[in-house]
């Protein structure tokens, strides 16, 4: 998450993300964001 915002990407903004249920990128998405962040769980691949 570090190196997307020292690349640019704004962390004031509110993002959904979608991942496979890594309990560590959830975390780490939370800490970033945190309650500007939607994480929402992939069914499917």
């Amino acid at each position: 998450m570090r190196r997307l915002i020292e690349r640019g990407l704004p962390a004031d903004r509110q993002y959904l993300s979608v991942i496979d249920g890594s309990k560590a990128l959830r975390s780490a998405i939370e800490e970033f964001f945190g309650e500007r962040a939607h994480v929402q769980r992939h069914r499917m691949h």
